[in-house]
Order: C-alpha cells, then sequence, then structure tokens
C-alpha cells in the first residue's frame, strides 16, 4: 500500500482534513477563496482550516484562531473596529 491509498497519512490526507464526507478541507477552501488573490485568499483559506477540523483536532483553540484569522480579514477589508 502506498502513502496515497492511506487514510490516516498524516501528509496526504491528514484525518482531521478529510472526515466531512469524504470532502477534503482544501476542496472547500478553494470553492469559498476563489476570486480572493493575496492576504484576503489566505485568510479565507486559514478560516476555513481551522473551522473545518475544530472538531477533530484542537476544539477551542482552532475556534479561536479562525475567529483571529476573521477579526484580521475584518480589519483589511474594512478598518479597525475602533477607527469607525
Amino acid at each position: 500500500m502506498n502513502s496515497f491509498d492511506d487514510e490516516s497519512d498524516m501528509i496526504h490526507r491528514p484525518n482531521h482534513y478529510t472526515w466531512r464526507g469524504g470532502m477534503e478541507c482544501v476542496d472547500i477552501a478553494q470553492e469559498l477563496c476563489r476570486g480572493s488573490e493575496g492576504i484576503k485568499g489566505y485568510l479565507i483559506g486559514c478560516a476555513v482550516k481551522y473551522i473545518y477540523r475544530y472538531p477533530r483536532k484542537n476544539g477551542l483553540q482552532d475556534l479561536d484562531k479562525a475567529i483571529e484569522c476573521l477579526k484580521i480579514l475584518r480589519n483589511h477589508l474594512y478598518g479597525k473596529e475602533d477607527e469607525k
């Protein structure tokens, strides 16, 4: 068996990124980031990654990381909250 066939392969198919009905996080992130470039695409992708994996990897820590990515994205796009 090569590593591409092993569903628990931590490089090609880690369990915490492939568990929802066989859909991989990278495919969902790619769709949600379509049309976004640079820091905007990066932050959307990171937020998706953390939300996707939180139940099977780092729980609350991953949710906090997703929130932080979204705050940075919001500030990048619309300015800091305290500037309004």
